[in-house]
């Protein structure tokens, strides 16, 4: 007598398209799936699953190779991670994004992916959602230290001072002179390049270095909040 296999019943879903593809998050009874495939599957993927077909098949059928099916059992949750910004805004990754670790069974080693939602919203119900399925949790928050609030800022700075730079050596070379010309010694030469190369584009340069400047400040200001959630007791029965 052989064992009738029964298709995983799908609990929570979520899905949007972004550029050309198709993002899906499916919390089944016994796991969690997520998945981009091309936008142009999205009515074959939710049509399959609308007629009760297997959601981890299915989705791991329509995953291109460059973008494989994550999936994470629930009961092998280690952590949940995820940050919640003061702005909550759609423009932004952070508040739609969480972090996943658990382990696997298989290859016998912790493992982690991250999950980006179509708003924070969902993403909230999505953690109250598996936060239910353990009785009790160890949460820790901790806000952006003064440093971690300048880092896109100072990479904003570093991106821009790369992009003039290119634009002045292509601008000095063009329509400079040359430097053997210049008066004076190798301190009023090196003076003299850099005046003839960033002379058109200094005010964005201070421009650009004042609006970083302000963003750190903001952001330091109303620092984002970091979350780490892990589960201290076994898995029960979702309701």
């Amino acid at each position: 007598m052989t064992e009738e296999l029964t298709t995983p019943e799908i609990v929570k879903m979520d899905y949007y398209i972004i550029g050309p593809w198709f993002k899906i998050v499916v919390i089944t009874e016994t796991e969690l799936l997520a998945a981009t495939t091309k936008a142009t599957k999205q009515e074959d993927i939710l049509q399959l699953l609308a007629d009760g077909e297997d959601p981890g098949e299915t989705l791991r059928v329509f995953s291109p190779m460059e973008h494989p099916l994550k999936r994470a059992p629930l009961a092998d949750i280690q952590a949940l991670e995820w940050y919640e910004s003061t702005s909550r805004s759609k423009w932004q990754d952070g508040p739609m994004e969480l972090k996943l670790y658990y382990f696997d069974q298989q290859k016998e080693k912790s493992k982690r992916f991250k999950v980006r939602f179509s708003s924070p919203e969902v993403r909230d119900e999505m953690i109250l959602h598996i936060q239910r399925l353990f009785l009790k949790w160890e949460q820790r928050e901790a806000p952006f230290t003064f440093w971690r609030c300048g880092v896109p800022p100072l990479l904003f700075v570093l991106l821009t001072f790369v992009i003039f730079t290119l634009r002045a050596i292509f601008h000095f070379f063009k329509f400079g002179v040359k430097i053997a010309d210049l008066p004076g010694g190798i301190g009023e030469k090196t003076l003299a390049v850099l005046q003839i190369a960033y002379s058109r584009d200094f005010p964005l340069i201070i421009s650009a270095v004042v609006f970083a400047l302000g963003w750190w400040l903001v952001t330091w200001w109303r620092p984002p909040v970091r979350t780490i959630a892990r589960p201290v007791r076994d898995i029960t029965q979702a309701t």
